[in-house]
């Protein structure tokens, strides 16, 4: 009889690590982030309004094509000049836009959506499957699948939002391509 009960703690540990790779691929894709290029843009104008629009008011992290990177605020690319708040000086610097690489902008809005959805998934999923485990190998009455999947659900939000507010979301912009050496 004991020998029978281990056998099927053994197989219930066995099935819920069985979706262990597809979870962990859940969560990996999670961080994805979206590059952007002007190819898909009619021209540069269109292009720099977009990045311009989704780094008013957040940080963004310029790169030069000299491999030199920058923290900046308030970040306004143009044809000719890039420009930006200097927090530290209270003051605007510029850069000839020719001289940029790249830039990527983070939202953490968009972070804390994504995080909140996935920590609800994942741990609503997490929970539902320990209710199972737990069902299946002990002696006690068997928990209901839906309050594990409703207490994994609560901590996934918030172990998910506060995940995906401290990444965020980036968006990176390719400005000038790189000579080839």
């Amino acid at each position: 009889m004991i020998k029978l009960e281990i056998g099927n703690l053994h197989h219930s540990i066995k099935m819920a690590v069985s979706w262990l790779p597809a979870f962990l691929l859940l969560i990996a894709l999670s961080g994805c982030a979206s590059t952007t290029d002007i190819g898909k843009y009619q021209n540069k104008d269109e292009y720099y309004n977009t990045i311009n629009e989704q780094s008013q008011g957040r940080y963004a992290l310029i790169t030069l094509l000299d491999g030199q990177s920058f923290r900046v605020h308030n970040l306004n690319i143009g044809i000719d000049a890039t420009s930006w708040s200097d927090d530290k000086a209270d003051d605007i610097k510029f850069i000839q836009t020719s001289k940029l690489y790249s830039i990527q902008v983070t939202d953490r809005t968009g972070g804390l959506t994504h995080g909140l959805g996935y920590g609800v998934l994942a741990g609503a999923l997490a929970g539902a499957s320990y209710a199972l485990l737990i069902g299946k190998t002990s002696e006690v009455q068997e928990p209901p699948v839906l309050l594990g999947a409703i207490g994994g659900a609560l901590l996934g939000a918030v172990s998910g939002s506060i995940i995906g507010v401290t990444v965020g979301e980036p968006s990176y912009f390719i400005i000038n391509q790189r000579e080839s050496k």
